[in-house]
């Protein structure tokens, strides 16, 4: 009698199924929900038959149980759409940087990047950096006192 609906109980008690049960003796196989109401009448009723799962229920399982692991992860999804996207934009715009030429303040701050990224020391880059933006020596830059003190 595969596939095929044998009754209808008059209630969800654990009772009525191990009952109906009792009057049935050669059921081997149960097909039924997750619920502890059945599944304590199953065993109270015909301890040896095998409870399984229909399809239905399995299938509605598995979805619950998708729903929750995407829940869970949905933050990062969309993090990780955001970078995406972030990262696409930061590639325009540097397309469109790199087509005209850095102001001074950009290759000022470029290199004072690059010689962070060097290890450089604070100093070092301060000194460097105001050499450069200057044509003449500071008093204090070149390490003497400023003679009109």
């Amino acid at each position: 009698m595969r596939s095929t609906v044998l009754d209808l109980l008059p209630d969800r008690d654990a009772g009525s199924v191990a009952a109906w049960l009792h009057v049935h003796p050669g059921i081997e196989v149960i097909a039924r929900d997750r619920t502890d109401v059945f599944a304590e009448g199953a065993h109270a009723g015909a301890p040896q038959a095998q409870h399984v799962l229909d399809r239905f229920h399995l299938l509605r399982n598995l979805s619950v149980a998708l729903r929750a692991i995407v829940a869970h992860h949905h933050g990062v999804n969309r993090a990780v759409g955001r970078a995406r996207v972030d990262h696409e934009v930061e590639a325009a715009q540097a397309a469109k940087e790199a087509a005209r030429p850095p102001t001074a303040i950009e290759v000022r701050k470029r290199v004072t990047h690059a010689l962070r990224r060097a290890r450089s020391d604070l100093t070092a880059i301060l000194d460097r950096a105001i050499c450069e933006a200057t044509a003449w020596p500071l008093p204090w830059v070149a390490g003497r006192p400023d003679p009109g003190r």
